[in-house]
């Protein structure tokens, strides 16, 4: 998903858990590349590819943003197919039910790439990544945004209309308005 704000270039977001940076990492998969999974082929399985695109599924879904489909991160052929398979068998409860018992959230930024992880109190801090406060999603998120994009930044300026895959800090604020009555 993008962060598309009034001053400066747009922030591409990433949504993962922390299982799937771990593989990630253990895959040495760069992490400002997840927009270009499906060049990963032969490195990830299909089902955890699959995995990471339903994941941001799951939360543009939270957050109440319409998102690209998913199928255009498949990629063509025999592997496209074989993903679109391990898409559709991805077990949407299980990722939903991860996401929403996170209570911690980590984040990296790499140029303009944020990557965010969800998880429990109990985890031990990834290496190089910030330990948000909030122990909401959107109260995570909004810190992220704040911290790396600046408060004047994200709010001044021109009103914004997100495009379908894009959020603004509107959808934070209302989802942070849901979140934490």
């Amino acid at each position: 998903m993008i962060l598309n704000y009034p001053n400066g270039n747009p922030f591409k977001f990433f949504f993962l858990t922390r299982g799937m940076v771990e593989t990630l990492v253990r895959c040495s998969i760069p992490l400002q590349d997840l927009d270009k999974l499906s060049a990963y082929h032969g490195i990830l399985t299909y089902g955890e590819m699959a995995d990471i695109l339903k994941y941001q599924l799951i939360v543009g879904k939270t957050m109440g943003i319409p998102t690209t489909d998913a199928a255009a991160q498949f990629g063509k052929g025999f592997d496209g197919a074989m993903l679109a398979d391990a898409f559709n068998a991805s077990n949407s409860e299980a990722l939903a039910g991860q996401f929403q018992a996170a209570s911690q959230f980590q984040s990296l930024v790499i140029g303009q790439t944020i990557v965010m992880v969800a998880g429990v109190r109990t985890d031990k801090p990834l290496p190089g990544f910030s330990v948000q406060e909030g122990s909401t999603f959107s109260a995570a998120l909004l810190e992220t945004i704040y911290e790396r994009v600046g408060y004047l930044e994200a709010h001044s300026g021109k009103v914004i209309h997100p495009a379908i895959g894009e959020f603004t800090l509107a959808e934070v604020f209302k989802l942070l308005s849901i979140q934490n009555p």
